[in-house]
């Protein structure tokens, strides 16, 4: 098993089946990055507003979890542990190579490949059922381990209209789109001065992929 992964914790009892649960996408936490108190104000928000995005022409390479020591265990709260791998069947893999697909139809000056071994690369699907839908935003990908999940589909996305779109969705935070219902110009609440300066090289749009409803 791998244990380069962290441990999941769950309070799912498993009497409802995860698909039929609503599904958001849950961002890992990236704390944001320190710098000296003399750094030039306008050097510092050049860094933070392209820290993540990937210069253009990139091929990103990605690659789905496949053998049976991938994956991690889950602790529910009667403390009984149950293994849960990160593989998956051929059908969620063509409907994540049709979302790759179609964001290259969009001219965003990126290229995709899929690669068979994990050390080649950038991005690392997952499907631990359970463990939401979630991927790393943009270049911080490349802090992770080469045996860690960049990106995880946590429930099925068969059967549903919603399941391409959350392809498109994940996919489009490893390019580096945050949330764009997190941008200061959302009108909605109020956010942290390092998520508004992931947010502010675009304006706001409520149609985006990355967008949830209020």
């Amino acid at each position: 098993m791998n244990t380069t992964d962290r441990e999941v914790h769950d309070e799912h009892s498993g009497s409802e089946p995860y698909e039929s649960q609503i599904a958001y996408c849950s961002m890992p936490v990236v704390l944001p990055p320190r710098f000296p108190e003399i750094t030039d104000s306008a050097r510092l928000e050049a860094i933070l507003t392209t820290a993540e995005k990937w210069v253009n022409g990139t091929v990103l390479r990605y690659y789905f979890f496949g053998r049976d020591t991938d994956g991690a265990y889950v602790t529910f709260d009667d403390g009984t542990r149950e293994w849960r791998p990160w593989t998956t069947d051929a059908a969620h893999k063509d409907l994540v190579r049709s979302a790759f697909e179609h964001w290259k139809e969009q001219g965003i000056g990126l290229d995709f490949l899929e690669v068979q071994d994990r050390g080649e690369a950038e991005v690392r699907i997952g499907f631990m059922r359970g463990d939401g839908h979630w991927s790393g935003l943009g270049r911080d990908i490349l802090n992770r381990g080469v045996n860690d999940r960049t990106m995880n589909l946590g429930q099925s996305l068969l059967g549903t209209s919603r399941g391409f779109d959350t392809a498109m969705h994940e996919i489009g935070h490893t390019l580096g789109l945050p949330h764009e219902h997190q941008n200061p110009f959302a009108g909605i609440g109020t956010i942290s001065a390092h998520s508004a300066r992931r947010t502010l090289s675009w304006c706001y749009s409520k149609t985006s992929t990355e967008h949830y409803g209020t």
